[in-house]
C-alpha cells in the first residue's frame, strides 16, 4: 500500500510542477504580448507601458488555504506524543524495534571500517606479545 501511495504522490507531484510552470509560462507570454501591444499601439503613452512592466512580478502569488488547519495538526500531535495505552500491534512494533536496537548496539564497534594505522598498531601489539613468548 505504501508503494502505490508513493507512487501516487509522485505522479501527483509532477502533474503538479508542470502545471506550474505551464501558468508561468502563460503569465509572461500574456505580459509579453501586453506590452508589445502597448508599444505598438502608442508610442507616446510610457506611463502604461512602465505601470504593465512594474506589474510584472518574479513569482506568481497563489491564495492557498492549508488543506489541514493548524488546529488539527496540533490535535494530532497532542493525541500522538499522549500517554493513552497501546494497542497490541503497537506493542508488537514497539517490542520489534527494541530488538533491532539492542541488536545494533551489540554489533556497533564492527559497523566502520578499519583503518590503517589500527592494523599496524594491531600488528606492532602482536609482535611484542611474541617476542615475550620466545
Amino acid at each position: 500500500m505504501n508503494d502505490k501511495v508513493r507512487e501516487k504522490y509522485h505522479t501527483t507531484l509532477q502533474q503538479y510542477k508542470k502545471l506550474l510552470s505551464h501558468n508561468r509560462r502563460e503569465y509572461y507570454n500574456l505580459k509579453i504580448s501586453e506590452l508589445e501591444n502597448i508599444t505598438y499601439n502608442s508610442s507616446s503613452d510610457t506611463k502604461t507601458f512602465w505601470n504593465c512592466a512594474k506589474s510584472m512580478d518574479d513569482s506568481i502569488r497563489y491564495e492557498v488555504t492549508p488543506p489541514i488547519s493548524e488546529a488539527n495538526w496540533l490535535n494530532y500531535f497532542q493525541n500522538l506524543h499522549s500517554n493513552k495505552p497501546l494497542t497490541s500491534g503497537q506493542q508488537k512494533v514497539v517490542s520489534e524495534l527494541r530488538k533491532r536496537e539492542d541488536t545494533l548496539m551489540q554489533s556497533r564497534p564492527l559497523d566502520y571500517p578499519i583503518t590503517e594505522t589500527e592494523i599496524l598498531s594491531a600488528a606492532k601489539k602482536l609482535k611484542k606479545q611474541q617476542k615475550r613468548v620466545f
